[in-house]
């Protein structure tokens, strides 16, 4: 498989420009999921060809032409004159298109290069090539409905690119040759075929499914055998099938058995044998199925045969035989003819590996048919989709931003909405989701961007933008999910602050006390041993100043660091001192708790200090406590006197 460099060649009108424009994104974007590079001139040359063209073709394979309406234009014969002045009909006028891009053209023909034409509806081509070349039509107002033409002519044309030479020597130009148009008696010719076909067929659809008539069916049938006679597109077999096969859709058990005749009768025709296999794929006997559509892969070649295989490593797959349908697949890489049928191979295997546990194959298989597919937006989403679910965020924003730039919606906007997030891109992610909203009205993304205002507080904002998702006529469930969340955190949010308010009123109520006990003259002795929560503690008063320091044991130590330098595990103590303030009966003091290790060591003492706050009753027999050991956090008790 060769690689695709292309040259584009393009008007450079400021008229043009976005079209353009439009183009040139979506050729940057096949960059990254197809083998597939392309440059073009800067600047457009009033010349055949142009020295900086022809430098720029020197390793080029493809030429693609985007050829844009220029001009009205008439042949000469067809002027009628009026004095000095020519004038026509303006149904005789055609637009015509950029003449220097066909010149160019021309020498990318005799380099060798495939030739691709994207030309503008409606537009005239006066000048014609003969050669290697294709053609896509598209509508200026809407060009991107071209695009899943173009990277389907790219899988073709990838098959075929030739090996760049860097110097060729040029032959003549060959001779000029008009696009023959088709006539419009044969135009009309081929609508009436169409018409036929499609007449035909619903007549049997609705005689069988809906108005399960057989007699009308069969009635239908015989008219439509004399009508088609032996056509070659569509014969005998072909219309005997289709009825056989609604006959199994409608629920008639004849139509299998008919079905099997047609393949005994017809053993060289595929039809049957296609027909069959859908019937039986139809009642989920795909065993069956699967072995049908190999009858039917035998009696034809190519791309077709390759389908039939396709679809019965599909029937496979469904009874769980997925080695089995990976491995009948697998076998075909070494007979197929054309690029065409190996990437058919690909996406299949893509499809079938997505059910198995190993999500890595399926990956791998899904990468490489978007190499050759990249507008199967289907494939590309499931595959962005699990890349996410299994962590690899990165790579699922790569393939959801290809699908952003050609199908966007707003699940793809809002999945990159998560991508961001996951990232830690907030404000990507915040834009991505309202962009799905404002856009495609998704009612998911108002859930994810309600959830954001609610996790900084904004409810609110998180209230206002479910209110408006809640009005659409089906919305996401997560709508409901954010909107009761919300209804918690309010209900939680005023608990938590009944609670704390309750909190406060004890301290509140302390202060107040403690401020009391400070102010109002009060003759009190408190010398003596005071029994608290951290032991009984001996506190004498000098003056104003209260202190008072007690050593007790502590459980043995089983510090890691100490075993490590070898110290025995033995008995530590602690060290509780106290110092404060007497003012009449109230106490502002530091407490200091340390541990005392028995002997040196390199791990030192360890401990904490923190302050706290007494009143002592006014018989001296009781002292209220309050100490903020932890920051902002008060804790209460009492102190009886035992001594």
């Amino acid at each position: 498989m060769k690689s695709i460099n292309a040259f584009v060649a393009h008007s450079f009108d400021e008229i043009d420009e976005p079209l353009i424009s439009h183009f040139l994104k979506f050729f940057d974007s096949l960059k990254e999921s197809m083998d597939f590079n392309w440059d073009h001139a800067e600047k457009a040359e009033a010349k055949a060809v142009s020295k900086k063209v022809t430098e720029k073709m020197e390793d080029k394979n493809l030429f693609i032409g985007i050829i844009t309406g220029k001009e009205y234009r008439i042949e000469h014969t067809m002027l009628k004159s009026l004095w000095k002045w020519h004038y026509a009909p303006k149904n005789l006028f055609r637009i015509g298109g950029s003449d220097w891009i066909i010149q160019e053209s021309g020498y990318a023909l005799a380099k060798g290069m495939t030739l691709l034409f994207l030309i503008e509806e409606g537009i005239h081509l006066s000048a014609g090539l003969q050669g290697d070349l294709e053609y896509i039509l598209f509508k200026r107002d809407n060009p991107s409905d071209s695009f899943t033409k173009i990277v389907e002519l790219m899988g073709s044309i990838k098959g075929r690119a030739k090996d760049v030479v860097s110097e060729v020597s040029i032959p003549p130009l060959p001779p000029k040759k008009e696009k023959v148009e088709k006539e419009p008696a044969e135009q009309l010719q081929l609508e009436q075929e169409k018409e036929k076909f499609f007449r035909s067929w619903q007549a049997l659809y609705k005689s069988i499914l809906t108005d399960k008539d057989l007699p009308k069916a069969n009635k239908h049938l015989k008219e439509i055998l004399v009508d088609y006679g032996e056509d070659l597109a569509f014969p005998p077999v072909y219309w005997k099938s289709v009825s056989s096969y609604f006959k199994v859709k409608a629920g008639y058990a004849e139509g299998l058995d008919e079905l099997k005749e047609l393949c005994a009768k017809y053993p060289e025709s595929m039809k049957p044998f296609q027909f069959i296999a859908d019937a039986l794929k139809e009642l989920k006997q795909y065993s069956q199925a699967a072995l049908e559509y190999l009858n039917a892969s035998k009696r034809v070649e190519g791309m077709q045969r390759i389908k039939f295989i396709a679809k019965a490593a599909e029937c496979y797959a469904v009874e769980n035989g997925f080695e089995f349908a990976i491995d009948l697949l697998l076998k075909e890489f070494s007979d197929v003819a054309s690029q065409g049928e190996i990437n058919c191979l690909y996406m299949q295997l893509a499809l079938i590996s997505k059910g198995l546990k190993d999500s890595r194959l399926f990956e791998a298989f899904a990468e490489k048919a978007l190499v050759y597919f990249p507008l199967d937006h289907d494939l590309r989403f499931s595959l962005a989709y699990l890349y996410a679910e299994k962590g690899f965020v990165a790579s699922s924003l790569f393939h959801y931003d290809f699908l952003r730039d050609h199908r966007p919606d707003g699940s793809c906007l809002n999945n990159i909405g998560v991508a961001y997030g996951n990232l830690a891109l907030k404000s990507k992610s915040v834009e991505s989701y309202k962009e799905a909203i404002e856009k495609y009205e998704e009612t998911l993304s108002m859930a994810n961007l309600s959830s954001i205002h609610i996790d900084v507080g904004l409810l609110d904002e998180a209230e206002s933008i479910l209110k408006k998702a809640s009005e659409k006529k089906e919305y996401h469930k997560n709508v409901d999910i954010m909107r009761t969340k919300i209804k918690g955190i309010r209900e939680e949010e005023d608990e938590s602050k009944k609670k704390l308010l309750e909190e406060t009123r004890t301290e509140r109520r302390f202060l107040a006390s403690f401020a009391e006990a400070y102010s109002l003259p009060h003759a009190i002795v408190i010398t003596g041993d005071w029994e608290s929560k951290h032991g009984v503690i001996p506190i004498k008063v000098e003056g104003k100043i209260v202190s008072g320091q007690i050593e007790m044991g502590e459980a043995p130590s089983s510090n890691v660091l100490a075993s490590a330098l070898g110290m025995a595990l033995q008995s530590t103590r602690k060290r509780i001192s106290l110092m404060g303030k007497l003012n009449n009966r109230a106490v502002e003091y530091q407490l200091s708790i340390q541990s005392i290790w028995p002997s040196p060591s390199l791990l030192g003492a360890g401990g904490k200090t923190f302050k706290g706050l007494m009143i002592i009753s006014t018989d001296g027999q009781l002292i209220e406590v309050m100490e903020n050991e932890e920051p902002g956090k008060a804790s209460f008790y009492e102190m009886k006197k035992v001594g």
